[in-house]
């Protein structure tokens, strides 16, 4: 069956497939992301639908904190929509909060302060590296309590304030796009981004090669229509076969998002000019 096909369309096919899994990781990289931004709803899009959920939660002690909703704002970049972040601001301490979703996982927090001259605060409640330099510091305190986390952030906050950098306020959405849109394009997390980015596609293209050439092997053991046909033919069907169920666990088994837990619906309902505008 499988030497009915001609090996040259099976090569092609297998780099094909290869391609649509690490190409886009390798083109961003290389800093070719076509970043925009987008508002897809307004504040009552916030509201939770299920009081359980952690995201109901942390909707409930932001809002005691006095952080005010504000909507729904989606990054995207070349081949990938981004995730929707719902977000709120702080009027008092000009500070704002994104919670969303990363890679289907639990629901999580960032506070973010911005100053003049690009300079920026970051806050996040869930463990990984923290980062301090001159113009950028990212610190990591693994909460769920908001008022824990913004004490942190308000003590982060506090070296820039006490540098002289005055505090840019986050009123509204188009004040959160431009904000953001400053945010990614600051030297630091720039780099992290494209960095990240380079390795998944690595990352990507190395596991297919060794999970590719286990499964040829594979293949050429227990199927004698492989041994006929040889180990790259063999290769091209394992790998064509690895990255259809790479492709479909990312698209489906790890897409959920904020949708489900609050009144969102789609990327349209409820945005506050009738439309997904770039914010």
């Amino acid at each position: 069956m499988f030497g009915l096909i001609p090996e040259w369309i099976v090569h092609i096919l297998a780099l094909v497939v290869v391609g649509r899994i690490c190409g886009p990781h390798l083109v961003r990289g290389l800093g070719l992301h076509r970043y925009r931004h987008s508002v897809c709803g307004g504040p009552s899009d916030l509201s939770p639908l299920e009081s359980s959920s952690t995201y109901a939660d942390y909707y409930q002690q932001l809002v005691e904190l006095g952080f005010v909703p504000l909507g729904i704002f989606r990054e995207e970049v070349l081949w990938h929509k981004g995730n929707k972040e719902f977000t709120f601001c702080h009027p008092e301490h000009d500070c704002r909060a994104a919670v969303y979703c990363l890679a289907g996982g639990d629901a999580r927090v960032a506070l973010t302060s911005d100053f003049t001259d690009d300079v920026l605060a970051r806050t996040l409640n869930y463990d990984g590296g923290n980062t301090i330099a001159d113009d950028f510091v990212m610190l990591r305190e693994p909460t769920n309590n908001m008022r824990k986390l913004l004490e942190t952030h308000l003590e982060n906050r506090d070296r820039f304030l006490q540098a002289g950098y005055a505090l840019r306020p986050v009123e509204t959405l188009k004040d959160w796009g431009q904000a953001e849109a400053r945010a990614f394009f600051q030297p630091i997390p720039y780099r992290d981004y494209l960095d990240c980015e380079r390795m998944i596609a690595v990352t990507f293209a190395g596991t297919l090669g060794i999970l590719g050439s286990i499964g040829a092997l594979g293949l050429m053991k227990w199927q004698e229509n492989f041994q006929e046909v040889g180990y790259l033919h063999a290769l091209s069907w394992s790998v064509i076969a690895l990255t259809t169920v790479i492709f479909l666990y990312l698209k489906f088994a790890i897409s959920r998002e904020l949708d489900e837990m609050s009144a969102y619906q789609s990327d349209c309902d409820g945005a506050m000019d009738g439309s997904c505008a770039p914010a």
